[in-house]
């Protein structure tokens, strides 16, 4: 945690996930002062990339984050569910 005090964390209604453990993404969200849980998914990027390598890189990156998000967010219906991914060419 940063040198923010609790009481300047963003609070949402409904619980707020991450879904992706990736240690950047937290980091960012933790800086901008918002306060989420991690859950990673189960989604198997590589079988997921074998049907989507056809597509344009940024939106293979869109699929990738969303299934991720939506399988997460399958689990955590009350949930906010944050999907995220990125591909380095």
């Amino acid at each position: 945690m940063t040198s923010r005090s609790a009481s300047l964390f963003i609070q949402t209604k409904k619980p707020l996930i991450l879904a992706s453990g990736s240690a950047s993404r937290q980091v960012m969200l933790k800086d901008a002062g918002i306060n989420f849980k991690v859950v990673t998914s189960d989604v198997d990027e590589a079988i997921l990339k074998e049907k989507i390598c056809a597509l344009p890189f940024n939106e293979q990156v869109i699929a990738l984050a969303a299934a991720k998000a939506s399988v997460v967010s399958s689990q955590f219906p009350e949930a906010f569910v944050i999907g995220g991914d990125q591909m380095c060419v």
